[in-house]
Formats: C-alpha cells, structure tokens, sequence
C-alpha cells in the first residue's frame, strides 16, 4: 500500500510540472507573436493618428527589423503609407505581399489583395505614356509633329524661292520618310524656277562621283545652371519634389542626384542638408 502511495504521489507530481512547463511555453509563445504590443508598433499607431506618416513609417520599419520580417500588421501599416502619402506603390507592394505570405487566410487577406491591385494602377499611371493613360494625348502629339514637318517643308521652299544657297551637298529635311532619297538645297532652287504643274527635274550625278552626304549637326539644347534646395524639418523626397518641380512623382531625379549623399531613401535625409535639384 506505501508502494502504491508513493508512486501516486510521483504522479501526481510530474503531471503538475508538465502542466507548468507548458503554461510556461505558452507565455513565451505568447510573446513571440505579440506584435501590435511591440514598442516601436504602438509609437507608429499614435504617429499615424496624429498625421505623422514618415515617423509612423520608420516606427512599422523598425519593428519589422527586429523580427527578421515576420511582422504582418507593420508590413500591412508601411504598405498603406507608401501607397497612399509617400505615392512609392513599388513599396507598397512589397509590404502588401509580404502581409499575404505571413497572414494568407486572413480575414483582411481580399482586402490587400485589393490594395495591391491599386498600386499596379498607381505605378502604371505614374509611367509615361502608360497603358492607363487616355490614347487622345499620343494622337494631338503625332498631330503637332505632322504640323512641324508641313510647317518646316513650307519654310524650306520658301528659302528656295529667295534665292537662299545651302552649302554643296548639305541634305534638307523634309520631313520624308527614311526610306526616301535626300534631296539637296540646289534641287529646290531649280524647282523655284519652274512652273506650277510641270515636273520637276531631278540630276543625279555619276555614281564615280558621289561622296558621302554630310549632316548637319542637331543643336544643343542650353544647359540650365544646377539649383540647390536645403532640406527643412518632416521634408521628404516626395515633398521636396512637389515644392521645386509642383509634382511629387519627380522625386527619383532628386535622388539619383543626390544618391550618394542620401543613401537610404527612407532615412537618409537630414536637416540642413544641400540637395542639388537636376
């Protein structure tokens, strides 16, 4: 009976130290997967209530560092302010994907799959002559340039009439296709002594005799002196690039020219910095 009392009582004991052991591992579980209790995660709700997105964002980026990416909720947080006040749908996407790889079947997994689709829209917009963009801008655009060539050929045959002399073997352009042969100044000085609805003669000289046609140089656009910009406080390359160009989405020329200064996009600027605006 003493025999049966004791192994009872070591029973007893082991399943009470199981039970502690586990409630133990549960805690530590527990904490592991506490994200939204996380310092850094509660400092970027507030900074995102009061309208600080660019603090909020470095708060979501820094927990998302300290648990080597597994930080769902802060991906799905940074995924929102990059697309919605950073305008960078690049990253937005990232995030909103990493979201879906962490929490596949979650109840907001249709709602980031939207989301993601929006900021497909986004970046298609924001490229020029995109898919997105209304096919009547590419139509005046080819209308101006027929414009130009009419308006060039006119010029040109006006020249021709006043007795202008292009140096030997200058080509004019006309505006033809490249498939058409160059014709010189001098064949349209003859074609400017020749009755209306005649055909107009055109010489062309021994092949022995042809030498290469030369171009004349296209001109050089003037070069505009660099201006500089001085980074003041909550400024980001987004809300530079609107105060000099008057639109957020040049904010990548600013930083491919600066690139070397500014290192991270997201954290390099500092106050007082000088920028050069390209």
């Amino acid at each position: 009976m003493t025999c049966c009392t004791r192994w009872l009582r070591v029973l007893v004991v082991a399943c009470c130290a199981s039970v502690l052991f586990t409630a133990c591992d549960t805690n530590r579980g527990l904490e592991i997967t506490a994200e939204v209790d996380e310092p850094h995660f509660r400092r970027g709700m507030q900074m995102v209530r009061s309208g600080q997105n660019q603090v909020a964002l470095e708060a979501f980026l820094k927990v998302i560092d300290k648990r080597g990416g597994d930080a769902p909720e802060s991906h799905l947080e940074a995924g929102q302010i990059y697309l919605n006040h950073i305008k960078d749908p690049i990253a937005a996407i990232y995030h909103f994907r990493k979201y879906l790889e962490l929490r596949p079947n979650s109840p907001q997994a249709e709602q980031v799959r939207q989301l993601i689709e929006t900021s497909i829209r986004e970046f298609a917009r924001m490229l020029p002559a995109g898919p997105f963009e209304a096919p009547i801008d590419k139509i005046e655009l080819l209308e101006k340039m027929e414009a130009l060539k009419a308006e060039n050929a006119a010029l040109l045959a006006e020249l021709a009439r006043l007795g202008y002399k292009a140096p030997p073997g200058a080509l004019v352009n006309t505006g033809q296709s490249p498939s058409a042969p160059a014709r010189s100044a001098v064949d349209y000085d003859r074609a400017a002594n020749i009755p209306m609805g005649e055909p107009v003669p055109v010489e062309t000289a021994p092949a022995r005799r042809t030498q290469p046609a030369r171009v004349l140089p296209e001109p050089q656009p003037p070069t505009r002196p660099m201006r500089t910009y001085v980074v003041q406080p909550k400024d980001t390359l987004y809300s530079i690039s609107a105060k000099v160009y008057g639109t957020n989405t040049r904010w990548r020329e600013i930083y491919e020219a600066n690139r070397a200064q500014i290192g991270d996009p997201n954290r390099g600027l500092k106050i007082g910095m000088v920028l050069k605006i390209p």
